[in-house]
């Protein structure tokens, strides 16, 4: 297993993630996840 390529995977598609969070502050109901923990 090449364990830091996983991690640097793991990390753009994170980065992705929490863009589209923010683009949802902007736009309400853009990225929307139904069971998102961390927009609570």
């Amino acid at each position: 297993m090449d364990t830091l390529n996983a991690l640097a995977i793991y990390q753009k598609k994170y980065q992705i993630y929490q863009m589209l969070l923010n683009a949802e502050k902007d736009i309400p109901g853009l990225a929307s996840p139904p069971s998102d923990p961390t927009n609570r």
